[in-house]
């Protein structure tokens, strides 16, 4: 892993606004492999054959609960 030294101003407690000198040192890094967004991964995740629609139902669903947000606020 790699090192880095650097200078920032500290954002709270006693010191705070004074700069401090920070190293941090990478210890791991992780990544995460997603699945494609496809027909295969819409019959996977969802009760639906194909990904559009699997998008169409999320679509409406969004709708619907900014309508009912935009209603209890009003």
């Amino acid at each position: 892993g790699g090192e880095a030294t650097f200078t920032s101003e500290l954002k709270g407690g006693s010191a705070e606004g004074k700069a401090a000198e920070v190293t941090v040192k990478v210890t791991a890094v992780a990544s995460r492999e997603l699945p494609e967004l496809d027909d295969d991964f819409a019959q996977m995740a969802s009760e639906f054959d194909t990904l559009e629609e699997l998008k169409a139902d999320s679509r409406k669903r969004l709708e619907t609960t900014k309508q009912y947000d935009q209603a209890t606020q009003a």
